[in-house]
């Protein structure tokens, strides 16, 4: 009889559909199962993924069935995308925050555990990236929620990478007179002590020293050390100054005060000394 045909065509098809739907659920759930054991981030998201994916598949087997019974489903494909249209627009801003947090998840460019540095001049410890936020422990121990958009948007300086290691870099300058080749060598020695003995020193490392030029009132050089972890360049850098200050001392190499020396044209001194006045126990400037 053709109702026992037709509901026997509609049997089928949804027989069909039914398996074709867990078929793909199921391997869709062992391939998040491999990412997410992979990702600790995505674990943390594993039920809404699942959610998504799963009534993703069970439409699409569901318009399958449809169109395999003879029902047209381009209306309701019509209807899905103007429903669609305004829910985008309806939650724009979560949308932008989701693909925001999915692209950081696929492309890591931080992770939980990375100190960073964000655009307006704020360092913290990232503790989770969400598919909505990433929050940040900064150094004052207070926590800084940042909505993905916005995080993925700006230019960040991950300390963590390509290594923890940094490059630390303290100036100096000394007197004219100085002789440069003694200031090279305790410079140099001073801070290879430095390297091997501090706690956050890279030993491996071979400290750097180079004259920049002359100030006003010293010969100006950079000294280039290197620390294992953000964390140490205090470290570093303050015990490289005391060192530093102490060994200059006994060898007499001298960090002079800024000095200006003013030159003035012959007969314009005069109105300078009348408006400085006398100076201590009245002799005049």
């Amino acid at each position: 009889a053709p109702e026992w045909d037709r509901a026997f065509d509609v049997l089928f098809a949804f027989s069909i559909a039914l398996a074709l739907v867990l078929f793909v659920d199921r391997a869709a759930r062992a391939v998040l199962d491999r990412l997410a054991a992979a990702s600790p981030v995505l674990q943390g998201a594993r039920g809404l993924v699942q959610a998504g994916v799963r009534g993703l598949i069970v439409g699409i087997g569901l318009l399958i069935f449809l169109d395999s019974i003879g029902i047209s489903i381009t209306p309701i494909l019509a209807s899905l995308g103007i429903g669609s249209l305004a829910v985008a627009l309806a939650l724009q801003d979560t949308l932008a925050n989701l693909f925001a947090g999915i692209y950081m998840i696929a492309d890591k460019p931080i992770e939980p555990g990375h100190l960073v540095k964000l655009p307006g001049g704020e360092e913290g410890y990232i503790t989770r990236v969400g598919w909505r936020s990433t929050w940040i422990r900064m150094t004052n121990n207070n926590m800084l929620v940042i909505p993905n958009s916005k995080l993925s948007g700006g230019i960040i300086i991950n300390y963590d990478l390509p290594d923890r290691e940094v490059v630390v870099t303290v100036p100096i300058g000394v007197h004219h007179g100085s002789d440069l080749d003694l200031v090279e060598r305790v410079t140099l020695e001073v801070a290879r002590d430095v390297m091997r003995t501090v706690m956050g020193g890279v030993a491996r490392f071979e400290p750097a020293l180079r004259y920049q030029g002359f100030g006003d009132s010293a010969v100006l050089l950079l000294v280039v050390l290197r620390a294992r972890e953000f964390e140490a360049v205090q470290t570093i850098r303050h015990e490289f100054v005391k060192r530093l200050q102490a060994r200059y001392r006994r060898e007499g190499i001298v960090i002079p005060y800024p000095i200006r020396t003013l030159d003035f044209a012959p007969g314009h001194t005069d109105g300078l000394r009348e408006a400085l006045g006398p100076g201590p126990g009245g002799s005049r400037v």
